[in-house]
């Protein structure tokens, strides 16, 4: 059960202007204004700590990653049986990022509950899970239903306490929706204590089976890196790889929430990859993410930390696997 409590505000493109989404095959973004004011997040209940002003050396928020996850599965289960645990640990868990394929194996959108809420459902509500749309939920045509079933639009960005989550559908990377990123990426938080967030599916740095994906390199790399983003989060390949900071932004693939595994490879920009079904635990303080890869085991084999400035590896990080 999550004990604290963090407000959370989405910001639909519905709601930045009158004009609503009409996704075709793969939604996609329209290009909408810029909203005049920061949100304003919800704040805490009143048995909750003020998350802007936590413990010395306690996070701001605290989130859980992972991708390629909704088989209903055994490994989908041990996954987040492993969740649950690492919640009853430290601060409890504020939210749940998935980086796509929400259900296997067409998108159907009447298994999105089972896919994607009922695994998980020991430590987070459905407002607490963000997600992106994968290229199996998209195959049926159902994507934007499945995202409107979780209560989101198939392109969307939202506050989880200071991080900034811009949600990607990376099936389409349209001039529309390259645009509206850059906007996104505009109008973030740009104070010392925030922090912006992309997810996708398709990764921009990969090593495995698919590799990396060349519409994502070439068109959004560039405006993460001119943003100033620390970090962004695919999945799409079955594992798990950290690169080194490419031009300053971390990039990590995490496919290992419960689907088939893929053998993890290496290339120049590659920190560390692993053949491993697993999560993200990801820290969030003002100036810095701590971070650690979690697999179903239960077994940390991978730890980080991200700072305002560069990405400092810990000595535990193991080699890669696969």
């Amino acid at each position: 059960m999550v004990l604290a409590v963090v407000g959370v505000t989405v910001l639909t493109l519905g709601l930045w202007a009158s004009a609503q989404l009409t996704p075709e095959r793969a939604p996609q973004a329209d290009v909408l204004p810029i909203p005049s004011a920061a949100p304003t997040t919800a704040a805490p209940t009143e048995a909750s700590p003020d998350p802007t002003t936590p413990p010395v050396n306690q996070p701001l928020v605290r989130i859980a990653a992972l991708g390629d996850a909704g088989t209903r599965g055994r490994d989908q289960t041990r996954v987040a049986q492993q969740i649950a645990v690492a919640d009853q640990q430290g601060r409890p868990f504020d939210a749940l990022l998935i980086t796509g394929d929400l259900v296997y194996e067409k998108g159907d959108a009447d298994l999105t509950d089972a896919s994607v809420v009922t695994p998980y459902s020991a430590t987070f509500q459905r407002s607490e899970i963000f997600p992106a749309l994968g290229n199996h939920d998209v195959d049926s045509d159902e994507g934007e239903d499945i995202m409107r079933r979780l209560g989101r639009a198939p392109t969307f960005v939202a506050d989880v306490g200071p991080v900034h989550v811009i949600s990607l559908n990376s099936n389409n990377v349209s001039d529309n929706q390259t645009a509206w990123l850059r906007q996104a990426l505009a109008a973030a938080p740009q104070t010392a204590s925030n922090w912006v967030i992309p997810i996708m599916h398709h990764p921009a740095f990969s090593s495995s089976k698919h590799g990396s994906e060349e519409p994502v390199r070439k068109r959004w790399v560039p405006l993460f890196a001119g943003a100033g983003t620390k970090l962004v989060l695919a999945g799409h390949d079955h594992n798990y790889e950290r690169t080194t900071p490419q031009s300053g932004v971390t990039y990590i693939t995490t496919g290992g929430g419960g689907a088939e595994l893929y053998d993890a490879g290496r290339s120049g920009f590659t920190a560390i990859s692993a053949k491993r079904h697993h999560f993200l635990d990801l820290n969030v303080f003002a100036d810095r993410i701590e971070g650690k890869a979690i697999d179903k085991s239960g077994q940390v084999f991978d730890t980080f930390t991200i700072s305002k400035g560069a990405l400092s590896p810990t000595p535990s990080a193991t080699p890669a696997q696969s």
